[in-house]
């Protein structure tokens, strides 16, 4: 990792037809970066030489030559956009803290899947910055704090922390009054649970994946407001330590819910006081949750309304049950019509059987006892024939 402490001075001079073309100079005598597309090139050909490593990368090459080195030291002040610049450079890891973005709007997939990035960066100054998506995405080993940013201007944080494996910091000072989408900001972001209790989210509308599986996070969010807040899809999913109270969200303009607490294993409160009324999807919403979020109590102790919504489900469990019961208790006499007809039905049933029983019975005894008879008689027909012939016998040896 290179260091901006021993920076190495510019090898063009001023009067340079280079630095002509730029203009622009530091304090360090190097050209500064005009545009995105020119530094771009600049970090992409700075890694590719092996630049972090050493200046004598390629002595001659034009980067270290006209912008400086190390990075550190680069002057990118007019720049106003850095979407994807250290994007999947799996080996950066050089000082950047003394750069100036305070041009800078949009800092899209900045350091997305830069597994090894984790350089402090707390001093940035993001204040007009607009695009925060997918900025820390993927660099699994970033953990510095962040704190004291400026995202006053931030509209979109989209993916902002997905997949930020190490990252546990405070945000709980961050301006996200501006924000629109939180949409799948914290997914798969194991370790963090900082505090986002004091948020001011009334400007978001979209919190579809918020914390999926951000099996760290358990933190108060019963003062955000979500009254503009469409999309709570998977919200919660497998946010697997996460059990705090809701029931003071005004929810009253989500339209899906599907999947919000899939596999939320902890999560058992009660939101029966929620205004469900908008809501068009809620399929999965508790689906593999706690035993208290059991669909058979909700639909007969949550009212109307979720009864409504769940409206499917309910109907399923409700029929699932009623089958159970009936198949495997023995209704009492003041049973519903329906029960008893199934009652008395079963009755007929068992009444028939046992018929068709005891006269199966008596047909065998009947068929058995008429066999018996008949054997009887023949015996003593063969008796009374063999008594016959010897007593003709006997007769003709007296004659003689």
């Amino acid at each position: 990792m290179a260091s901006s402490s021993t920076f190495t001075t510019c090898s063009l001079g001023n009067d340079s037809q280079q630095h002509q073309q730029h203009q622009q100079v530091n304090d360090y005598g190097c050209s500064c970066f005009q545009n995105s597309t020119e530094l771009r090139k600049a970090v992409d050909t700075f890694i590719q030489d092996g630049c972090s490593d050493s200046h004598n990368c390629k002595l001659k090459t034009v980067i270290v030559k006209t912008y400086g080195w190390p990075m550190g030291t680069w002057c990118v002040s007019s720049v106003t956009e850095m979407d994807q610049l250290f994007s999947n450079k799996k080996t950066f890891n050089d000082d950047i803290s003394a750069w100036d973005l305070s041009n800078v709007k949009s800092v899209d997939h900045m350091f997305y899947r830069a597994r090894v990035f984790n350089q402090d960066i707390s001093k940035w100054d993001l204040s007009q910055v607009e695009n925060l998506a997918y900025m820390i995405a993927g660099a699994s080993a970033f953990n510095q704090d962040v704190s004291k940013w400026n995202v006053s201007k931030v509209t979109n944080m989209y993916n902002t922390f997905n997949s930020a494996l190490a990252f546990n910091q405070d945000l709980s000072a961050w301006d996200v009054s501006s924000v629109q989408t939180m949409e799948k900001m914290f997914w798969g972001a194991t370790s963090f649970n900082g505090d986002l209790s004091l948020w001011n989210t009334s400007s978001v509308t979209d919190m579809t994946g918020m914390f999926i599986g951000a099996s760290s996070f358990n933190q108060p969010l019963e003062k955000w407001d979500v009254s503009s807040v469409k999309s709570m899809h998977r919200m919660f999913q497998e946010a697997s330590s996460f059990n705090q109270d809701l029931s003071s969200w005004n929810v009253s303009n989500v339209q899906d819910m599907a999947g919000m607490f899939h596999k939320a294993t902890s999560f058992q409160q009660d939101l029966s006081s929620w205004d469900v009324s908008k809501l068009n999807s809620a399929k999965d919403i508790f689906d593999g949750a706690t035993t208290a979020m059991d669909l058979t109590i909700i639909c007969n102790s949550w009212g109307e309304a979720w009864k409504n919504v769940l409206a499917k489900v309910c109907t399923e469990e409700h029929e699932a049950t009623t089958t159970t019961t009936t198949t495997t208790t023995t209704p009492t006499l003041d049973a519903t019509s329906s029960v008893a007809t199934a009652t008395n039905d079963q009755t007929v049933e068992m009444k028939a059987t046992k018929t068709a029983t005891l006269d199966a019975a008596g047909m065998h005894a009947s068929t058995a006892t008429s066999g018996q008879t008949m054997y009887g008689a023949l015996v003593l027909v063969g008796l009374l024939l063999l008594y016959c012939v010897r007593y003709r016998n006997r007769s003709k040896r007296h004659n003689h």
